[in-house]
């Protein structure tokens, strides 16, 4: 294998030759596949990437334009919920909290077991904390119920015509409140590269340049971008509130749906509108499972993941590639909304207990 510093950037790059690999087995795009030479690989693309594309990297959350619009949300939140705090408190608990409402709501907030102090001031704090933060989602709910999710930059692209109100009925107002998204923005002319953590948003011209040389790096490409995890992750500090975090949906350009066989039998033009709109449906359905999924309903889905497997090419690739998991139980529940929002026939002939599940807990969700 070719050493790091001998490796000329300048040429065109081609992964088979560079990873050593023969024609009968080729490195096909979107299989990437977990190894040192896959690994080394990608070192080779972020090397690449730093050495030329570094004024297009936000590696930093604090720095990025997009993520600063998140913490601004955050802080506003903060500032409404700490005003209306002691109201709270004083209406849903007037008579103290009771070891059943805190079971209920560390159901709901998926605390798990290593979450919880065993140090009994630590643990008061820690309920504390979850009792608030159970609260402020409704503080977060009832804001969003009374605006409206701003839809932006669809206007040019005849796939996304009337978005607002497909997604609207494929949602429901009320669902779409609860998913907590302020805006849902569209930027054809940028692409989103993740490399081992490290965001490039590149203009898109340089994308494909960069592609021309590495058709791989079309693998580390995400078509959309939530911030729903900020929410539901107690690890992290900036969770101990809900708030309201846009979407972010980044060029299509280049993408291969012949991999995708929920697409197969539509008109060429209509795959590419549904995969589109799929992808907005993708994006919600992170919400729905960081927000609207306790730990009773995620027991449920995981069994049937377990049984069913990968419901997209797109959840295989993403679990082979992305994560360490053989299945990732978020992308799963995310492609199963895309799925039962834009391809609802194909979900229960294909996986008929996916449909009846999301029919039963979710029936909100509508085809588009």
């Amino acid at each position: 294998m070719n050493e790091l510093t001998e490796f000329d950037f300048s040429k065109e790059i081609d992964q088979k030759a560079f990873l050593g690999i023969k024609e009968e087995f080729p490195v096909k795009a979107g299989d990437m596949v977990k190894s040192a030479e896959a690994q080394a690989w990608k070192e080779h693309l972020l090397k690449y990437a730093l050495e030329n594309y570094q004024e297009y990297l936000y590696p930093d959350p604090k720095i990025s334009p997009k993520t600063q619009e998140s913490r601004d949300n955050f802080v506003f939140a903060m500032k409404n919920f700490t005003e209306k705090q002691n109201q709270l408190i004083s209406d849903h608990y007037e008579h103290g909290v009771s070891s059943e409402m805190i079971d209920e709501i560390m159901e709901k907030l998926n605390v798990r077991d290593d979450q919880v102090p065993t140090d009994e001031e630590e643990l008061n704090k820690f309920i504390t904390r979850i009792v608030l933060k159970d609260l402020s989602y409704q503080v977060a709910f009832n804001e969003r119920e009374h605006k409206k999710t701003a839809f932006e930059g669809f206007e040019d692209d005849k796939d996304f015509r009337d978005v607002e109100g497909i997604i609207k009925k494929a949602f429901s107002g009320k669902l779409l409140s609860r998913c907590l998204t302020s805006r849902v923005s569209y930027n054809p002319n940028e692409v989103n590269v993740e490399i081992s953590g490290n965001d490039f948003y590149l203009p898109l011209e340089k994308y494909k340049d960069w592609k021309a040389k590495m058709p791989s790096v079309a693998d580390y490409k995400y078509r959309g971008e939530s911030f729903s995890s900020w929410n539901a992750d107690l690890d992290h500090r900036v969770s101990d509130i809900y708030a309201s975090y846009p979407i972010y949906i980044y060029s299509f350009e280049g993408e291969d749906l012949a991999h995708y066989e929920y697409l197969k039998g539509l008109p060429g033009k209509e795959k590419m509108r549904i995969y589109k709109i799929g992808t907005v449906c993708h994006e919600l359905g992170h919400s729905i499972y960081d927000y609207l999924m306790g730990r009773e309903k995620r027991s449920k889905w995981e069994e049937l993941i377990n049984m069913v497997g990968y419901l997209t090419h797109y959840s295989k690739n993403y679990a082979s590639g992305v994560c360490s998991e053989k299945l990732n139980y978020k992308e799963e529940f995310a492609e199963a909304v895309r799925l039962k929002t834009t391809r609802p026939d194909y979900l229960k002939k294909s996986f008929p207990d996916i449909f009846e599940y999301l029919d039963s807990e979710f029936p909100e969700l509508k085809a588009i």
